[in-house]
C-alpha cells in the first residue's frame, strides 16, 4: 500500500504513539524491524518504516554513531511473504557511489605515505597511453588531468548520465567484439580515448570514471589489487569484515546480501553477443566488478558508522563536519552523513525510488529528528 506523502508526518506521530514492537503496519503494508528495540529511538524507527512504505522498498537498513562507534543499528523487512529474507542490522548491501568514500580513505592513506601529491598527473601515474579502439584520440589534454582534480570531479571526465562510459559497458564489449566482461585494462585504455567534457580544474562535473581510474592510482602505488589494499589499510584498522566486491549475476549473491528491487530488464554483459535480457542490478546496466573503486562495493550500515567516524564522508582526509556522499544505481539507494553536531548517520535500501532517487524528503525528515538531540 502506498501512504501519500501528505500523510506521512501525522503517520509517523500515530506509529511513536504505539507500543514499541518488532512489527510495524502502515495500511496493509507489515514491517520486521530486526536489531535491539529501544523506546527512545522508535521514532527513526518509523521514520525508515513510513519511507519504505512510501516507495515501496522490501529491504532497509539505518544506522547512526560517534566517533566510529555504532549507537544504533537496526535492520526492516518490507514483506509479507514469509519466505523473503529477513534484513537483519548485519546485512549487506550495495551501496553504489558510496564506494567512493572507501576509495578517498585509500587516498588518504596514500597520501599520508607521500606516495603521489594531488598534483600528480593522473593518466602519467597509472603509465596508460593508448586508447582500446583505433577509432579513439586521446584529448590533448589529458596530460593535464591531476589526481586532485579527479577526487574533486573536476578533471573534465565524462560525468555520470546517459553518456557515461560505465553504462555503455555492453556496447563497448560489441565494439572489440568480447566474449565477456572487459579486463579493468581495456576499460582503462577505453576511458583514455573519451574526449573531455571541460579543460581540467575549471568545471565541476560528477564522474563514476574519474573514481574508477583512482581505483587504479591505489593499485599502481600500493603494487596491489584495490580490494587488497583497502581491505589492508582501511577495513582490518577499523575492524570492518564485512565489506565485499558485489558480484553481477544473481547466482553470486552473498548469503547475507539482500536482493536487489527494479523493476527494468537490458541487455545481458555477461554475454554481450547474445539477446539475453537481465535485471538492470544484475547484468542488464553494467558489470559491477570492473568498477570496484565507484560503484561496487557491499557492505552493512554499521561499517559505513565504522567508516565515516573516521574519513571523511566526501573528500579526502579525516571526519569531515557536514559532508555527505549519496549512492544511487539500479536497485541500490544508500547516503552517508558526518553531521556536524558529531553524529554520523548512513542508511540503504534495495530499491531506488523513481521520484526522489537520493530520497532528499527522507534526509530532511532524518535531520529534523536529529536536530531534536539524541
Amino acid at each position: 500500500m502506498q501512504v501519500s506523502r501528505k500523510t506521512f508526518v501525522a503517520s509517523t506521530a500515530s506509529l511513536a504513539a504505539a507500543t514499541l514492537l518488532p512489527v510495524r503496519r502502515v495500511g496493509a503494508a507489515q514491517v520486521v524491524v530486526s536489531g535491539e528495540l529501544d523506546p527512545k529511538y522508535a521514532d527513526f524507527d518509523n521514520l525508515v518504516v513510513q519511507n519504505m512504505v512510501n516507495n515501496n522498498i522490501k529491504a532497509g537498513q539505518f544506522a547512526f554513531g560517534r566517533g566510529g562507534s555504532v549507537l544504533f543499528a537496526h535492520g526492516y523487512t518490507n514483506s509479507v511473504d514469509p519466505s523473503y529474507m529477513r534484513t537483519l542490522s548485519t546485512s549487506i548491501f550495495r551501496v553504489a557511489s558510496l564506494s567512493k568514500a572507501f576509495t578517498s580513505a585509500c587516498l588518504t592513506t596514500l597520501l599520508a605515505k607521500n606516495a603521489f601529491t594531488l598534483e600528480t598527473p593522473l593518466f602519467d601515474y597509472i603509465s596508460v597511453d593508448q586508447p582500446l579502439l583505433p577509432s579513439q584520440h586521446p584529448d590533448a589534454r589529458l596530460p593535464k588531468v591531476t589526481i586532485g582534480q579527479t577526487v574533486a570531479h573536476t578533471a573534465g571526465l565524462a560525468p555520470s548520465g546517459d553518456n557515461d562510459p560505465e553504462f555503455q559497458y555492453r556496447q563497448i564489449e560489441n565494439d572489440i567484439d568480447a566474449s565477456g566482461p572487459l579486463t579493468q585494462e581495456q576499460f582503462t585504455r577505453y576511458v583514455y580515448g573519451v574526449p573531455l567534457q571541460s579543460d581540467p580544474g575549471k568545471v565541476y562535473a560528477y564522474s563514476n570514471i574519474g573514481y574508477y581510474l583512482l581505483g587504479r592510482v591505489i593499485e599502481k602505488a600500493s603494487k596491489r589489487p584495490y580490494y587488497e589494499y583497502l581491505k589492508s589499510a582501511v577495513l582490518d584498522p577499523l575492524g570492518i569484515d564485512d565489506t565485499v566486491l558485489s558480484a553481477t549475476a544473481i547466482s553470486g549473491r552473498r548469503p547475507n546480501e539482500v536482493a536487489y528491487d527494479d523493476d527494468d530488464t537490458g541487455l545481458s554483459v555477461l554475454d554481450p553477443r547474445s539477446k539475453t535480457m537481465l535485471p538492470l542490478p544484475y547484468g542488464g546496466a553494467t558489470y559491477w566488478e570492473t568498477f570496484d573503486a565507484c560503484s561496487d562495493l557491499a557492505t552493512s550500515a554499521p561499517s559505513l558508522i565504522a567508516l565515516i567516524g573516521h574519513y571523511a564522508a566526501w573528500g579526502t582526509g579525516g571526519r569531515a563536519p557536514g559532508s555527505a556522499r549519496a549512492g544511487a544505481m539500479p536497485g541500490t539507494e544508500a547516503v552517508i552523513y558526518n553531521r556536524r553536531d558529531g553524529i554520523d548517520y548512513a542508511f540503504s535500501f534495495n530499491r531506488r525510488p523513481d521520484d526522489d532517487p537520493f530520497n532528499t524528503y527522507f534526509r530532511k525528515s532524518l535531520d529534523a529528528r536529529f536536530d531534536r538531540g539524541i
